[in-house]
């Protein structure tokens, strides 16, 4: 097992086999990465997951060129040549994993058939597999009990997410008692927290009037979809004070803060601690 961080990064880590009794787990990480930073052309024996958790880029396999948002999933298949298309134009934040997918398939044989045919898995929406990513890093980077089954049923669950984000299932059919406008308004804020949403956009995205969402989502979540954001934003910051070692000015700007008092101070109020006091009390970092 071996963490480090590649030259030219912000913050983030990579992790090569971090679990031995998990080897289809050939790598994992979570990057920050500067407006120059490049990957050049390369393969893997195995597929390759990419999701973009904020900013954008563009990969190229062969002729064409992939451009990843906010929720984007790029998934290469073993032995295929890929790059990134250019050096991106702002900092971005991504997770990736390698996975041999013949070892989970023996434990998930119905997933191959969706995988068998394909060299490339590409979708600007892929929000879903945000959660399962996060897990995953979580289980990896942090030495928590029962270490390799965790490792294990959150790298099955990031594969089971991806398989359907590839075969192409809706995800606006909620078996709760959720609005189907409501439930996708609640899927691009928990997963899509960093942006800039306004009302309207939020409101067009999920077909409804900006005032009837409103109405909808308090009805459905019991608040409106404003605070929920903050909600959200506040329990990323959590989660990002504890692991990993991005900076606390970049951490509220990365999740929609417009500065770096304003993210102490909803910080400070939600939690009653500020955000350095709550890293220093509950920092987690892998050796």
């Amino acid at each position: 097992m071996a963490y480090d961080r590649p030259a030219g990064l912000l913050a983030g880590f990579h992790a090569s086999l971090p679990d031995p009794e998990t080897p289809e787990l050939l790598h994992v990480g979570e990057q920050w990465a500067p407006r120059d930073f490049f990957i050049t052309p390369h393969t893997h024996h195995v597929w390759e997951f990419y999701v973009q958790a904020a900013g954008e880029c563009r990969w190229q396999s062969g002729d064409r060129v992939y451009t990843l948002s906010p929720g984007g999933l790029f998934a290469v298949a073993p032995e295929i040549l890929h790059t990134m298309h250019d050096k991106p134009a702002r900092r971005h934040h991504f997770y990736y994993a390698a996975i041999d997918l013949t070892r989970v398939f023996a434990r998930l044989p119905a997933l191959e058939e969706v995988w068998s045919a394909r060299s490339i898995v590409f979708t600007p929406r892929a929000e879903s597999m945000t959660a399962s990513f996060q897990q995953l890093i979580r289980e990896v980077s942090v030495d928590l009990p029962y270490r390799t089954p965790g490792i294990q049923r959150a790298l099955d669950t990031l594969v089971v997410e991806a398989t359907r984000v590839a075969r192409g299932a809706p995800t606006a059919g909620s078996l709760s008692s959720l609005h189907p406008a409501v439930w996708r308004a609640k899927e691009l804020l928990d997963y899509r927290c960093q942006e800039p949403w306004k009302l309207h956009d939020l409101a067009r995205m999920c077909g409804l009037s900006a005032n009837y969402l409103v109405e909808r989502f308090t009805a459905d979540i019991g608040m409106p979809p404003r605070r929920y954001l903050l909600q959200v934003r506040i329990h990323q910051a959590r989660e990002m004070l504890t692991r990993t070692d991005l900076p606390i000015s970049d951490i509220g700007l990365e999740l929609g803060f417009g500065s770096s008092q304003h993210f102490t101070v909803a910080f400070t109020k939600a939690t009653g601690e500020a955000p350095l006091k709550y890293r220093q009390a509950r920092r987690l970092l892998p050796e």
